[in-house]
């Protein structure tokens, strides 16, 4: 007999989070012994979005670690996934700038919210609502006859979730008589819907699969009398006489949590259900759901039509909180309308993650692609040098992780974040002047680029650039650069086998105009790049991203002419075209200190305050490093077989949020 086991969500009930040593749970056993028996023919495949756990909690040769392959399925060009939401700076991907901020005011309102229902409700809360509204306003205006949600996610404490429902069940209640309620929708979608505009959307997603389809905002004019009907009826799913659901045209206020379950003393069911689409009563209208929850929303449940999502929540488990992200998904024919707000805090770690899941995408492809078998490599795991911040999986899941040996082959980094402030001026200073000299002493060089502004010497040793990295002074929140000498020693190490040709160097940057670069008898201009306000400070200045990707061809004779950037892949093939796919290139601009928003930033108001620019306000230009590597396939080397660092005790507890809430 033949068997298939599919395992979704691998990464859960069937994991060994045993305690003991050479003991296996329940359910880890059970699929073992399946797998093992010799009268059958059994295979066994997992599928997860987040797998850290089941590379990390047991080794080849044990228990259900992969044996033949591990496969990253392709993303689909119509998916709304991490890097959409959270962009990837190394990869030159911007995100869509959907995420709203929660101040800390805020967050101090909540807290108070969660022990007494009957607090103020925070700004940013009232906020999010309003604009579920007039998104739900824009199904109805559209005569889509599919449910529309809220996602409500700040705590996994019942208690709060209660409080919380009953908070915001009274907001729209009173919402309902108040002759400014309308007035303050309309300055909502006004103000949040500049974020994302039609053109901002085809500039940030330019590859999405159904961009021909991209509807637009409505005016809110065509809004009010949906906002009106929603705002009529506001309660839990009601049951008629016969005890099935009876939706109303108003909004379903619904908590998904176990304490929930069943009817309700006024005949209503809490928790979520949706209508169901073979029902002969299925709904001819857009039916409304705000879910207040916690755990529960994390697996399993889909939210379906997702368009406010107001989160709080910050665990230290990289896992579980990339699967708290219920706004992942396809959103065709709402495209524009999903928005998130969350605090600050809680969108830095999904951006560590989403640039982990991208390393960890990379990674799988070249070793699979290049013929390896899983028990010949350790797929690695990124991971953040706090683990008191965050760190793959909970302890128990990990038994087997060790420490990575280095492996950059394939890697692309570009400073981001730079000095700034009183003390910034002189290492501004050193660095240009170290950099100069570094271009000074090259020979071979330099050459204008055919395609791009750009000069360029070719064929350096890498000792010169071992040399000049080691004496720019990094920014600590730059990571890679700030701690540059691994690379350093790992490329001495590996060069050869890698078969690495000596590097190109390119500075780029503008046609020159009235603020020229002067170096070794050229010119070349200097680059423009503004502060991104949210994500600098007094010592730090952020600019989301460096570099032009069309520079990494600037050492080739390629024109590129499609009309979306290249992609990492694009890059590869081209330079492997050129020549150079094994050739390293390491590329310089210089920033104006005084360099502003482009006026396409600054022309309208923008209530995306995690893309909001400002002026550089640098103390002395800026330099700016990018460095390509090529990847290598070379099976030959020895890899660490269960690859992260060893997780160090800490004081936070695995579920532990955002400090001061009572999250």
């Amino acid at each position: 007999m033949r068997i298939l086991i599919i395992d979704d969500e691998a990464d859960q009930a069937s994991i060994n989070t045993a305690a003991a040593e050479h003991t296996r749970t329940t359910i880890n056993q059970a699929i073992i012994s399946l797998t093992q028996v010799e009268a059958l023919s059994v295979n066994y495949i997992g599928y997860t979005a987040t797998p850290a756990a089941n590379f990390l909690n047991e080794g080849p040769g044990e228990g259900l670690y992969p044996q033949d392959f591990i496969l990253s399925l392709p993303q689909s060009n119509k998916h709304f996934g991490p890097p959409q939401i959270f962009g990837v700076p190394d990869r030159d991907i911007e995100p869509l700038g959907i995420i709203n901020p929660i101040s800390s005011g805020d967050l101090e309102a909540i807290s108070v919210l969660h022990d007494e229902a009957s607090a103020n409700m925070p700004h940013s809360l009232e906020e999010a609502i309003r604009w579920f509204i007039c998104a739900a306003a824009v199904f109805r205006a559209n005569s889509v006859a599919k449910p529309v949600s809220m996602l409500v996610h700040t705590s996994q404490r019942q208690q709060h979730h209660k409080h919380l429902a009953d908070a915001i069940r009274g907001y729209l209640t009173t919402a309902r008589t108040d002759l400014d309620f309308l007035a303050a929708c309309r300055t909502t979608w006004e103000e949040i819907g500049t974020q994302l505009s039609k053109d901002d959307f085809n500039e940030r997603f330019p590859g999405y699969g159904w961009l021909h389809n991209l509807g637009d905002y409505p005016d809110f004019d065509t809004l009010e009398p949906h906002i009106k009907e929603l705002l009529a009826g506001v309660s839990s799913i009601p049951l008629d006489e016969e005890g099935s659901t009876a939706y109303h045209r108003g909004i379903h206020i619904c908590i998904d949590n176990c304490a929930n379950n069943g009817v309700n003393d006024e005949n209503e069911i809490r928790r979520l259900v949706y209508p169901d689409p073979s029902a002969q009563d299925y709904p001819e209208f857009s039916t409304a759901f705000i879910v207040v929850g916690g755990s529960t929303l994390a697996r399993g449940l889909t939210i379906e039509n997702l368009v406010s999502t107001y989160f709080l929540r910050a665990s230290v488990l990289g896992d579980s909180l990339m699967q708290m992200g219920r706004w992942f998904g396809y959103r065709k024919g709402y495209e524009l309308l999903p928005r998130i707000w969350m605090p600050r805090l809680t969108q830095e770690k999904f951006e560590f993650l989403t640039l982990a899941e991208e390393d960890l995408r990379d990674d799988l492809k070249r070793f699979m692609d290049g013929g390896a078998k899983p028990n010949e490599f350790g797929p690695r795991v990124r991971v953040h040098p706090r683990a008191s911040w965050l760190r793959p999986t909970a302890k128990n899941r990990m038994a087997h992780a060790t420490t990575a040996e280095y492996d950059f082959s394939g890697v692309n980094r570009q400073t981001t974040i730079f000095h700034s402030g009183e003390d910034s001026k002189h290492i501004l200073q050193q660095n240009k002047s170290e950099t100069e000299k570094f271009l000074g002493s090259l020979a071979n060089g330099p050459m204008r680029a055919s395609t791009r502004n750009a000069l360029i010497w070719k064929n350096i040793a890498f000792e010169k650039i071992a040399q000049l990295l080691s004496k720019l002074s990094f920014h600590p929140n730059a990571q890679f650069f700030s701690d540059i000498e691994p690379f350093l020693e790992w490329y001495r190490q590996q060069a050869g086998n890698a078969e690495y040709q000596n590097w190109n160097v390119v500075v780029a940057g503008t046609g020159g105009g009235h603020n020229p670069w002067h170096i070794c008898g050229e010119t070349i201009g200097l680059i423009t790049r503004s502060r991104l306000k949210n994500a600098s400070s007094d010592s730090a200045v952020s600019i989301g991203v460096l570099r032009d990707p069309l520079d990494l061809l600037a050492d080739t004779d390629t024109k590129y002419t499609d009309s979306k950037p290249p992609s990492n892949e694009d890059i590869s093939r081209m330079r492997n075209a050129a020549g150079l796919g094994k050739t390293p290139q390491l590329l310089l601009y210089l920033i104006d200190k005084n360099s502003k928003p482009a006026e396409s930033e600054i022309s309208k108001p923008r209530k995306d305050k995690a893309r909001e620019r400002g002026e550089l306000g640098a103390t002395e230009d800026i330099v700016g490093v990018s460095i390509w590597l090529p990847g290598a396939k070379d099976s030959t080397r020895s890899y660490a077989t269960h690859l992260t660092v060893k997780m160090p005790t800490v004081l936070f507890t695995e579920e532990d949020d955002i400090p001061g809430t009572g999250i």
